[in-house]
Parts: structure tokens; C-alpha cells; sequence
């Protein structure tokens, strides 16, 4: 190349590049590129965008039109990579509901009494939950009101009963009726009083609804529903079916009304009743896709940088959801992530018209909200070279900025870390978190020993509720953020080394809440949906590390309580203290292996 049209090239975009008219242009077309892309993907018309609904394949072709307008090419001949997920949990045929009373025959003996037993059809009569484990159980059946413990309220139905190696029946709204009650709000859910059944020794639940039009009705199979089981057998049953076995002294209706009027428990053992349960479900899998496009590096196109958000949501509600309501909403999730998404197309336009010396993949997750999965179907499926992936920016919830732009994950690297130093400077107010692990796609990557920054502007009361809508983003903030983003990314671009330090210590990241006070240092298999607590590996320096725990190893006992799932672990976790010594039960290749281990501070 003729080096003297070379110069004079280069200096006619730098002088079009410091102009201010250039400067305020390229300004109000970011600005207006971020809104149509945000407002569009955290619109009703995508639903919320749930993985595996319609709604979420739209938002995916969309994203996939925007890299080929932008001028994007594909990644291995394709914009989209499929894979499976865990949609609904469906019940099987087999499911039974058998209900013995005995009747008392007057001048005979116990042993010659009447046994009147009844088998129930699955559909009619009973339903599982979505929540229920698979298996079965058998006992005397305990009336236990509405199922809560709520020591702040001065309220317990488990308080005066003993409910061990029982079957309870539980009225399935809060303990004042109404569950949108505010005092029991934390209470009303089927998952709290399934594990506070079990806390208490049930060995299985049956839940009536209130008198009401749809007592006889049975909650659906919600999309998304059923990942985690709570280690016992759950059911829902019709309220006129099981109200005839309780005893003319105590009918269902007339404790109810008491158990509402007085907010006193009115639990007792229903005499002479068992009940015998079996249950199983299995996934109904969907297919769902993670997009992705390309942009040529200049010097190193074999070598990638990585920019990532994902572009799921929590769709009507069905996952994690923060606030219940009894009319459906639409949760369009305009932060949580359409903003992350909104941000990373503007990057990749951005690159389009100066790209960097290493080739950028601009890469939308889907089912983050599922548990990591789209991400962690990418790092173990990848359509490139892992290794070629020099490092990776995530970037979820930017569309809140306040004050300080939030970075985890800069201490997974001493080149990111000082790439970010040297670009804030005095310029922008940034607030760092040196640990990588935490609820977002930036933590499959880590795993992979790839350094990686996720870029974050704060949690707020609309997180995860119907109120994260496209008015109420910052759209001034986003175009500082992406600003400093472009900066830091066409840096990272450029470096011709990059090490890795892997995180110590505990960083759950800013969703993460709770009363834990200690630090195990697994970091949770959230893709498998086997039972019990799958770990995809030990952070460093770590309890969990120096239990000999590995990849894939499940934990199913922690000081002295089953663990069936993550929330069994986090609930087990929030009843000890640093320094306390435990004993732990693993399977590692099928064997049991039990260690006793000391806690680490959080």
C-alpha cells in the first residue's frame, strides 16, 4: 500500500473522528439505535421473552436481522447455535392417590373395623406439582392450616403438631388469605411450604385451594416450572374431595374461617386417615438458540474477543419472579437484559466502521435466566477454538446508570484490570468487584479459565418485576457505559497478552441476597437438572476445594440435612457460622464419600 495515501488517510478520519459535529452525530444516532432496539425487544409484543415460548424466537430473529443490517458475518456458516431445555415438567401415568379411613364399627374391636379406601385418578381427583420429587410416601395425615413458620408475625402451624413421617394437607394461600398480603408475601409460595413441610419431618404434601370458584381446579404445568423438586412427593387436590375426610368436629370450612378470623393455628392430626402417594414427572423439552455473528479482525482475525448479553427474560412471570400477583403481567425485562442487548449491538456498529486488530463474536445468550444455560451450552459446544477466546465482556442490567458504572471480574485478569484502570483514569466514576463468579454468563467463561468483565449498572425495586420497562431507562447513562465499553473492548482487542487469575473467595454478584454468613465455594451445575446439588467446580483456596470436591461431584448431605437441590444447600448454609466444622456426604463417580470440613467467613 502506497504508505504517503496511507498517512493522509488516516489523518482525515482522525480529523472527522475529534469533530464535534462528527462527535454529536455519532451521539444522536447511538441514542436513537439503543431506544429502537430496546424498546422493541422489551415491548408486549415479545411476551417477556421466555425461553422456549414463540416470543423468545422472535426477539432471536430480530437480533439476528440487526448483525446481518449491521453487516455482521456468520460464525462457522450459521447466526444461530440450537440447543434443549428443560420447558415444563409433565406428569406421567404414573401417578396414584390412594385415601384409607377407618370407620368405627361400635361393638367390635379395632382390628375389625371398617377400612374404607379409595383410589384417586391423576386429573381428576389429584394432580402432582411441577415441584414434587419423584417417589412415594405413606403415613397419617396432619391438617397444618396454611404451612407457615413466621416467627416475626408470631405465627407457626407446625408449632403445637408433630408432623414427623406424616403426610400434611396445607391450604395453598397465605395465612390471612389474601396472598398479596404483604406480611406473608414471603410465604404464600407452594416451593416455601413444601420445604418448610419437610423442614418439620413430612414426608409428603397435599395442598387444597380456599373456598372459592376454582377450588376444585389444579394449578397448570407452568413453562419453565419444575427444575428443582423439594425431595418430597407434592399434590394439589380437589377441596370437595378431600373436605369428607375431616372429622364432623372439625370441618374444613368452619377451621378455615376460625384459622382466618383468629390468625391462630387450628393444625391437628385427622383421625384415622392415611394416604399413600406416588409420583412422577419428566421434562418436556424445548429447542431453543443462542445468536451470534462476527466481525473480521485486521491483524489477528484467528484470534477473538467476545462480547456477550443475554436475551431472555422471565417471560409472564413463570421463573423468578419478585412480586406475585393474581392477574397475569407481562415482565418485559427493558434492563434485565434488553439493555444489555441494546448495548451490544451498538458496540458491534460501532466496530463495523473501525474494526479492531482481533476478530469480535457478538454473542446473545438465551435461558440465562434458566440458570446460565445458554451460555454454559456455548463454553462446552463451542463453534470456534476455545482457546482462541482471549477474553470476554458480558453486559447485563446497563440501562440503570446512577452514579458509578460496576465491573465484576476485573481481578480475573492483571491486563483486563489494568486496561480498565488506564481508560477510567479521572474520566468516569467505575466501582470494581475483582471476583468473577455470580449469576451471569460471564461465569461460564471463567470456568473456562477465560478472563472475562461483566459490566453492570445496579440492581433496583423493578428488578425481576412488571415495572422493568423501556421508560424508565437511562438512555444518557447507556451512552456513557457503552462509550467507556467501546474503549475498554478496542483495547483488549489490540493486546498481544492476556493471563488469567482465577477468583477466590465468595462473589455471588449483585442479585445475590440473604443471611449467609459463610463461604463453601461451589460453584452450582445450574444445567443439570438431575437431583441433588450438582457442582461444575471449587473456587480456590476454598472449603469446598479442600472437601476434594470435583466437577460433576453431588452433594447430598450438609451438616446433617438431605440436600436435593441448590436451595436445600442454601438454606442449609444459612444455619451455620465461620469456623463451624461440618460433616458432608458426596457422590463422586457413584461413590459416597463423606468429609468433615470448616467453614470460611463470606
Amino acid at each position: 500500500m502506497n504508505m504517503s495515501k496511507l498517512y493522509f488517510r488516516l489523518a482525515g478520519i482522525a480529523l472527522v473522528l475529534l469533530s464535534p459535529l462528527f462527535v454529536l452525530a455519532q451521539t444522536d444516532n447511538s441514542a436513537d439505535n439503543i431506544k429502537t432496539d430496546l424498546q422493541y425487544l422489551s415491548s408486549d409484543e415479545l411476551g417477556g421473552r421466555l425461553a422456549g415460548t414463540r416470543e423468545n424466537a422472535t426477539a432471536a430473529e430480530y437480533i439476528i436481522r440487526r448483525f446481518k443490517q449491521i453487516g455482521l458475518l456468520p460464525l462457522a456458516g450459521k447466526y444461530s447455535q440450537e440447543f434443549q431445555i428443560n420447558y415444563r415438567m409433565q406428569p406421567t401415568a404414573n401417578n396414584a392417590f390412594t385415601i384409607t379411613k377407618i370407620v368405627e364399627r361400635p361393638g367390635l374391636p379395632p382390628d375389625m373395623w371398617l377400612k374404607a379406601k379409595k383410589k384417586w385418578t391423576s386429573g381428576k381427583e389429584f394432580m402432582p406439582l411441577a415441584i414434587s420429587a419423584n417417589g412415594s410416601a405413606a403415613g397419617e395425615v396432619a391438617f397444618v392450616g396454611y404451612g407457615i413458620s413466621a416467627p416475626e408475625h408470631s405465627y407457626d402451624d407446625y408449632q403445637n403438631i408433630d408432623v414427623n413421617g406424616k403426610i400434611v394437607i396445607v391450604i395453598s394461600d397465605s395465612a390471612d388469605g389474601q396472598p398479596l398480603d404483604e406480611s406473608f408475601i414471603n410465604y404464600s409460595t407452594l416451593a416455601y411450604k413444601v420445604q418448610n413441610a419437610k423442614k418439620h419431618g413430612a414426608v409428603g404434601v397435599v395442598f387444597v385451594k380456599r373456598l372459592s370458584d376454582s377450588a376444585n381446579t389444579f394449578y397448570p404445568f407452568k413453562i419453565a416450572s419444575g427444575y428443582q423438586n423439594f425431595g418430597i412427593p407434592a399434590v394439589q387436590v380437589k377441596r370437595t374431595e378431600i373436605a369428607k375426610y375431616f372429622p364432623k368436629k372439625k370441618k374444613m370450612y368452619p377451621v378455615e374461617m376460625q384459622l382466618m378470623q383468629t390468625k391462630q393455628p387450628q393444625s391437628f392430626i385427622l383421625p384415622r386417615v392415611t394416604i399413600e402417594i406416588s409420583t412422577e414427572l419428566q421434562p418436556e423439552k424445548a429447542t431453543v438458540s443462542n445468536v451470534f455473528a462476527m466481525l473480521k479482525g485486521n491483524e489477528k482475525p484467528d484470534e477473538y474477543i467476545l462480547v456477550g448479553a443475554h436475551f431472555d427474560h422471565i417471560g409472564h412471570g413463570e421463573i423468578q419472579i419478585k412480586r406475585r400477583s393474581r392477574y397475569p403481567k407481562i415482565y418485559n425485562g427493558a434492563d434485565d437484559n434488553a439493555s444489555g442487548v441494546a448495548a451490544m449491538l451498538e458496540l458491534a456498529r460501532r466496530f463495523k466502521d473501525n474494526p479492531p486488530a482481533r476478530s469480535i463474536i457478538f454473542v446473545s445468550f438465551n435461558a440465562e435466566e434458566m440458570g446460565l444455560l445458554g451460555s454454559d451450552y456455548f463454553v462446552n459446544n463451542p463453534p470456534l477454538p476455545l482457546e482462541k477466546i482471549k477474553t470476554m465482556f458480558n453486559f447485563d442490567m446497563v440501562g440503570r446508570l446512577k452514579d458509578n458504572i460496576i465491573l465484576f471480574g476485573t481481578g480475573t485478569s492483571n491486563t483486563l484490570n489494568s486496561i480498565v484502570d488506564r481508560i477510567a483514569g479521572d474520566s468516569i466514576a467505575i466501582t470494581k468487584n475483582s471476583g468473577g463468579y455470580g449469576p451471569s454468563d460471564h461465569a461460564s467463561f471463567i470456568m473456562k479459565k477465560i478472563p472475562a468483565i461483566f459490566f453492570f449498572t445496579g440492581t433496583h425495586d423493578d428488578y425481576n418485576t412488571e415495572n422493568d420497562d423501556w421508560n424508565r431507562i437511562n438512555y444518557r447513562g447507556m451512552l456513557r457505559v457503552i462509550d467507556f465499553a467501546e474503549r475498554v473492548v478496542r483495547d483488549a482487542a489490540s493486546n498481544n497478552e492476556f493471563d488469567f487469575i482465577a477468583p477466590k473467595g465468595h462473589s455471588m454478584g449483585a442479585h445475590s441476597k440473604g443471611k449467609i454468613k459463610v463461604s463453601f465455594g461451589s460453584i452450582p451445575d445450574f444445567a443439570n437438572s438431575a437431583d441433588g446439588f450438582i457442582i461444575k467446580g471449587c473456587r480456590g483456596g476454598t472449603p469446598c476445594e479442600r472437601s476434594g470436591m470435583q466437577a460433576g461431584d453431588v452433594l447430598t448431605l450438609f451438616n446433617g440435612k438431605p440436600v436435593n437441590n441448590i436451595m436445600d444447600f442454601t438454606n442449609a448454609l444459612k444455619e451455620v457460622s465461620p469456623g463451624d466444622m461440618v460433616k458432608i456426604v458426596y457422590l463422586h463417580n457413584g461413590k459416597e464419600i463423606t468429609k468433615e470440613i470448616k467453614l470460611d467467613a463470606k
